[in-house]
């Protein structure tokens, strides 16, 4: 069974076991964490001892509703891992492979510790470390990818122009229209 609308500042797992407890034993209380965030994602899962518990509390959720913490409870079945339906691909026409390049957004990572690293200045690698963050982030969206073609350049000299960076990168094998 589970549970939408709980947040950590006024639902904890221990409030919401006594809050359920009216209805029967609970074997656990699993409050579903965000990482990014470091806090709860607003929803929790419940099971009890017994089924016909389980089957009460959702009876009384479709007519009154439950609260915990002063918040008003959504209280649904849990699908069982078996019971979930997964679309077919071939079905659906896609082949559910990633073509966003995600194996490239590693590229060129300096992490900290590393013989890399070394030299580099603490400033430098706090700029280093919230770039490769917000990639992350923007790669956890299907509409973003990373270019097989196309460079990224931070933290060039404010001086530095177009032409003094064509002249740098020619060096290397590139070249610019």
């Amino acid at each position: 069974w589970y549970q939408r609308r709980v947040r950590e500042a006024v639902v904890s797992t221990q409030s919401t076991e006594e809050a359920f407890s009216v209805f029967g034993l609970i074997r656990y209380v699993r409050m579903v964490y965000d990482k990014e965030k470091d806090r709860p994602k607003g929803i929790a899962f419940l099971q009890f001892d017994e089924k016909s518990d389980a089957d009460s509390c959702l009876a009384r959720a479709e007519v009154q509703p439950i609260c915990v913490g002063g918040r008003t409870i959504a209280v649904k079945a849990a699908l069982d891992s078996k019971q979930l339906i997964l679309p077919d691909s071939k079905s659906s026409g896609k082949t559910g492979k990633d073509n966003r390049n995600l194996h490239l957004a590693m590229e060129g990572v300096i992490k900290e510790g590393t013989n890399a690293a070394a030299g580099v200045s603490k400033a430098d690698m706090m700029k280093r470390k919230l770039a490769l963050e917000a990639k992350k982030k923007k790669l956890k969206n299907i509409n973003f990818f990373v270019s097989t073609d196309r460079l990224c350049v931070r933290n060039m000299p404010s001086t530095f122009s177009e032409t003094d960076l064509k002249q740098l990168m020619s060096k290397y094998g590139m070249w610019f229209k």
